[in-house]
């Protein structure tokens, strides 16, 4: 499959160019508002970031927040997009083998020298990872980011990995197999993940900011702790 063809076109946000483009640019507009006013970071410093992956009129305005951060950053030599496996195909973690990922608003190319670095490096840390077409053929984790990185830098390059099980101790040799791939590239890292489902929003608030300390400590076993105690229904912790 050297063309992977959108999975939630038309249903999680517009199949048509002009309407998505114009729907990214008003959430983005609107969420500068939820940006701190004391926030100071040099754009070009951030390497990572946490988004949600629902349809647009659910979970665009949060993302937007991120992506706004980034609108002034440099394009980076390659997106590295981490997303849940919702539909479980594939190996724990699954690599697109897709050559391009075609998008309303044109294609985008997949790094798949560094993809195979990546399994390559991973194989020999033990960890279950591979191409699988299969795994990310239906699923929208990923999928979602795509258009906003298209709308910030227009032609990108990404690397896209779904997870499965997300067993913490698989996620850390994941993170440390990324950073031995990436040396000497500047690499974004999407970490795609909903927070709570099917609760109150007051009840989802008071839940998910539980993990915002340990997350801006990286402190990942606290995280992990911290989703579990609290029955926080993240679905990407392991990209996280």
């Amino acid at each position: 499959m050297k063309v992977r063809k959108p999975a939630v076109s038309g249903s999680f946000y517009p199949a048509n160019p002009k309407s998505l483009r114009e729907m990214i640019s008003t959430f983005l507009e609107e969420a500068k508002t939820r940006i701190p006013p004391d926030l100071s970071v040099d754009p070009n410093n951030v390497v990572g970031g946490i988004v949600p992956h629902a349809g647009y009129i659910y979970s665009a305005l949060t993302a937007s927040v991120f992506y706004n951060v980034v609108l002034d950053r440099n394009k980076p030599e390659v997106i590295i997009i981490i997303g849940p496996n919702h539909h479980g195909y594939g190996y724990e973690i699954s690599l697109s083998p897709s050559e391009r990922w075609l998008m309303p608003l044109g294609e985008v190319k997949v790094d798949l020298q560094l993809s195979e670095e990546i399994v390559k490096i991973g194989e020999r840390r033990g960890i279950d990872i591979g191409f699988s077409g299969d795994a990310h053929l239906f699923e929208h984790s990923i999928e979602v980011q795509v258009p906003f990185l298209q709308y910030i830098w227009g032609e990108v390059t990404i690397v896209p990995l779904v997870v499965k099980y997300q067993r913490l101790k698989d996620m850390v040799i994941l993170g440390e197999v990324l950073g031995e791939a990436l040396i000497g590239k500047d690499a974004l890292l999407i970490a795609s993940s909903d927070m709570s489902h099917y609760v109150s929003h007051d009840e989802a608030i008071t839940r998910d900011t539980r993990t915002f300390p340990f997350i801006e400590a990286m402190d990942w076993e606290g995280l992990y702790k911290t989703i579990r105690d609290n029955e926080i229904t993240a679905c990407g912790p392991g990209a996280m």
